[in-house]
């Protein structure tokens, strides 16, 4: 995260896998109840969740494809 403010965040989102080039894009991110939201150029939705133990869940969304999972420092 770059910037936190009461109402969101700018965040810099990355992604990549073996079958889609990297991506990176710096995003202007909503808190939405619990969760932080944004939604990069590709129409794609992302949230993410804090913990109470302080990992971080997300979820991204296109269409009808998903990846899910926890980020987590090493302890």
């Amino acid at each position: 995260m770059e910037k936190v403010t009461t109402e969101g965040a700018t965040i810099i989102y990355a992604f990549a896998s073996a079958k889609a080039k990297p991506f990176t894009a710096r995003l202007e991110a909503k808190f939405v109840g619990d969760e932080l939201q944004a939604t990069p150029r590709s129409g794609a939705k992302l949230a993410y969740r804090m913990r109470k133990e302080g990992d971080i869940e997300f979820l991204w969304r296109s269409g009808g494809q998903w990846a899910a999972g926890i980020l987590s420092k090493d302890k």
